[in-house]
């Protein structure tokens, strides 16, 4: 069986890792706009309720749990 290239394994890997520095960089934005008071940076989609700062650090402990290596 061919063993695959590394730039193949980096293009399956990649998603879940942008994924995960996304939640975290919106979690530490938001709650740098709560502590300074900037309500454009909470408010992530118009027209819905903006992020509150428990959801934040939900997004900030959740992000990095989500990229895993899988068992051989």
């Amino acid at each position: 069986m061919p063993r695959l290239g590394c730039a193949v394994s980096l293009g399956l890997r990649a998603p879940p890792v942008v994924a995960a520095l996304t939640s975290v960089a919106l979690g530490v934005a938001v709650l740098f706009a709560g502590a300074l008071g900037v309500e454009a940076l909470k408010d992530v989609l118009p027209g819905f309720d903006t992020l509150k700062p428990s959801t934040a650090i939900a997004f900030c402990h959740w992000g990095p749990g989500g990229p895993r290596k899988a068992p051989a």
